[in-house]
């Protein structure tokens, strides 16, 4: 078990003289596609829900500049977002599939022309969202640490926002224990279940898994992460009313990179798990339990 972070234990963050910034915008357009009727009020919508979808500081920002199907356009600053808006089930389930490819082979296929065609026909054909999405859909790629508060509408306030893009930064961890030295992957809040939540003989806290379990997140560890998402991104899952507050199974968390394990004839077979690999953007400065903060080394350049 990871001990407690040195931040959590000092109630302090971490700060170092070499920090690499740069300016992004919120992807307005990708956050209005993820709407049902994003031609009827995407910008009223964004607008109502400002903090839903606004960027705020210290979370994971995502680039979405480059698409998966459609043409990758190019603006003045690169495209992010810390939510993935209203994706509905079915999209989020093709982006699980996407991530859960094990070679390079198997997620090209998975990302090709002739996959997506075949899911929108087999799986979301009543999807108004996933649709919306076909040619958008973003390769989503960390751009860094938030260090401002932007907004998805021009008419809720500035949607231009610093982000750092490497240096040492003081985060919240996500749903499992870091230790010092592990590299550092994001993944979707929505993907948790495709990991182990618990260690056992066998497998380690945060592995992948190589077939469906019925582990629950303890209920300590999900009190804390209800407490710290409320804290610091205003998200409030269960009130009812959820048009202003942040979804937080839409957004982005960290876990620590472990290596996919496989049951190859009876022998069990340590690999590199490529869908996770290429989600490598940092390594962990010290060690951290679920739900505590913990000090990275961004490192968006070199991994």
């Amino acid at each position: 078990m990871a001990a407690a972070s040195l931040g959590s234990a000092t109630n302090s963050r971490v700060d170092s003289a070499a920090k690499h910034t740069m300016a992004t915008k919120i992807d307005s357009n990708f956050l209005k596609r993820t709407l049902e009727n994003p031609a009827e009020n995407g910008e009223e919508m964004l607008n109502q829900g400002k903090l839903k979808y606004a960027m705020l500081k210290d979370e994971l920002a995502m680039c979405t500049t480059k698409k998966f199907f459609g043409t990758t356009g190019h603006a003045a600053y690169p495209l992010v977002v810390t939510t993935v808006g209203d994706i509905d089930d079915e999209t989020k389930t093709f982006l699980k599939g996407i991530y859960a490819s094990s070679t390079a082979t198997e997620f090209l296929s998975n990302t090709s022309v002739k996959a997506k065609d075949e899911y929108a026909k087999n799986e979301a054909a009543t999807s108004k969202i996933f649709k919306n999405l076909t040619n958008n859909l973003p390769e989503f790629r960390a751009q860094g640490i938030a260090l401002g508060q932007a907004f998805a509408s021009h008419l809720s306030g500035d949607t231009v926002a610093t982000v750092l893009v490497g240096g040492m930064a003081t985060v919240m961890n996500g749903a499992f224990e870091v230790f010092a030295g592990d590299e550092i992957q994001w993944y979707f809040s929505f993907e948790e279940d495709a990991y182990h939540l618990e260690s056992n003989t066998e497998y380690r806290q945060g592995q992948r898994r190589t077939e469906a379990g019925n582990d629950r997140m303890p209920m300590h560890i999900a009190k804390k992460m209800r407490y710290n998402d409320a804290r610091l991104m205003g998200s409030q899952p269960g009130l009812g009313n959820t048009k202003g507050f942040k979804n937080s199974q839409s957004i982005f968390r960290i876990k620590s990179y472990q290596p996919y394990i496989m049951d190859i004839a009876g022998t069990k077979i340590a690999t590199t798990h490529y869908g996770d690999k290429i989600r490598v953007f940092a390594k962990a400065m010290s060690s951290a339990r679920p739900f505590d903060q913990v000090d990275i080394l961004l490192c968006t350049q070199s991994t």
